[in-house]
């Protein structure tokens, strides 16, 4: 693709309108979207090479070409009590039926949704790896955002379950930043999986993320996150629901990564999380790539680019 095409010209059938996704939610690029290129992308995400997000965004229309991929997860009456229930969605590529489903959950504070650079990249990565996958489009920038967001989860679990992506209904939930808050909240005993009795995931590929804890919700930097996610820093009755370290009893495998020059997700909350985990007898791995910052995605460029590699070894020794 041309760095200085409108990405919009280069869409058409169920992929007509995508530019709308590439980082759903965004209030800045609102009305916006139909000059953006793949250069202005870059500019906003300098740490992720722009042919790489060409490479996810080619991989995408290849996989339009050959079959359906879209798939919305509310019906229009559904979407009364909220029209941000129109843009949840599934993004689907196929794979071998015998792994299981790699759902991806970009972050972006749960202001937006980074597709083009921790979705439809990180997607076609496992998708090479011969992974279903799955790229989901939650609604964000509204709180309580994390409830709303659990909800558009649970759509795509129930459907994963179901059998209707292929992976005999077992799933690996992959998440950064904010959707590694939003996978890690789906594996606790209390708002997850359980309470929507649906079933647990093999494995979270948790990247970068911003795991609610006291931790957190003391730390400063994340006071807008914190408003969008709850409404404002949580008080004591939320922050006991929504502190994951409290809640671990049916916690999956999961595989942590993180940049050493990340300036919003500090190594030492993760080391010691991953240390509760293993004192609790879970299995829990944790990286540190150095020169890597926050927002690597697939970690091409970055010194993160053997994530993928590592967490693909983590998942077939499960």
């Amino acid at each position: 693709m041309d760095l200085k095409t409108p990405l919009s010209t280069r869409f058409s059938g169920e992929l007509e309108g995508l530019e709308r996704f590439l980082d759903y939610g965004w209030e800045k690029l609102n009305g916006k979207e139909k000059g953006l290129t793949l250069l202005k992308y870059h500019k906003m995400h300098p740490c992720c090479p722009a042919e790489v997000m060409a490479e996810g965004l080619e991989f995408l229309k290849q996989k339009s070409a050959e079959g359906r991929v879209v798939y919305p997860l509310y019906e229009v009456a559904e979407c009364k009590d909220d029209e941000r229930k129109k843009d949840v969605r599934l993004f689907y590529f196929a794979g071998d039926s015998k792994k299981p489903v790699v759902l991806i959950c970009a972050g972006g504070g749960y202001a937006y949704v980074c597709n083009i650079v921790e979705g439809f990249p990180v997607a076609m990565r496992f998708s090479a790896l011969g992974y279903p996958v799955l790229v989901l489009n939650y609604r964000v920038g509204r709180a309580p955002a994390v409830d709303m967001a659990l909800d558009d989860l649970s759509r795509a679990v129930k459907l994963i379950a179901n059998g209707a992506f292929g992976g005999n209904g077992a799933y690996v939930l992959c998440g950064f930043s904010a959707g590694g808050n939003l996978i890690t909240q789906w594996a606790t005993d209390n708002v997850g999986f359980p309470s929507y009795s649906l079933p647990a995931p093999k494995a979270l590929l948790a990247i970068y993320p911003a795991i609610s804890s006291e931790t957190l919700f003391k730390d400063l930097r994340h006071r807008g996150f914190l408003k969008t996610m709850y409404g404002g820093v949580p008080m004591a009755e939320q922050a006991e629901k929504y502190d994951v370290l409290k809640h671990l009893s049916v916690f999956p495998p999961i595989y942590m990564a993180v940049g050493k020059n990340d300036i919003l997700i500090s190594q030492k909350p993760l080391e010691n999380f991953r240390a509760l985990l293993q004192g609790m007898g879970k299995l829990a791995k944790f990286d540190v790539f150095p020169r890597a910052p926050h927002g690597f995605g697939d970690g091409s460029a970055t010194g993160a680019d053997g994530w993928i590699a590592r967490a693909d070894a983590f998942l077939k020794n499960l």
